[in-house]
């Protein structure tokens, strides 16, 4: 007797592999694309939302098809050096914003955690992802980061 635990049977017939199997119906998340930077994307002085910067590095093209994707964005730690200002984290394809993350910081030392993420059923193909930052109100911001404390983005199919 045999068990593979990737397959979904259904009345002893698979119906369903976790993966992409081009024979099967995928059931399980599955990586689409993933880019992490261990850099400090420091001094940033974009005002606002219609200002926004690229975030250095977190960008990534996937090939879509017929199910729905789920982009997230993730930045550990996020600062403003002016006490109760914030930072801007957003999803973005093309020039469409497709989700945000702001924290406001009540010390100028303090850190945040910025995590957006979009549920979406693109059409079939390319698109590409990125992460695009902003301080709020004032001050200078910055995205740190490091080998044990990466900021990524990640696109999973559902």
């Amino acid at each position: 007797m045999s068990i593979d635990l990737r397959s979904l049977v259904a009345d002893g017939e698979v119906v369903g592999r976790v993966g992409n199997d081009p024979d099967g119906i995928t059931i399980a998340g599955v990586e689409l694309g993933y880019a992490e930077s261990t850099t400090t994307q420091g001094s940033i002085t974009a005002a606002g939302l219609a200002n926004r910067i690229d975030v250095t590095g977190l960008t990534i093209t996937i090939t879509v098809g017929t199910r729905p994707i789920v982009v997230e964005g993730f930045v550990g730690q996020a600062t403003n050096d002016t006490t109760d200002r914030g930072v801007g984290l957003a999803i973005v394809e093309g020039t469409t914003v497709l989700n945000v993350a702001i924290v406001t910081l009540s010390l100028g030392t303090a850190y945040g955690t910025l995590n957006p993420k979009v549920r979406l059923a693109p059409s079939a193909g390319s698109h590409t992802y990125k992460l695009m930052t902003w301080r709020i109100v004032g001050g200078t911001a910055s995205l740190d980061a490091s080998a044990t404390a990466p900021n990524w983005i990640q696109a999973v199919e559902v």
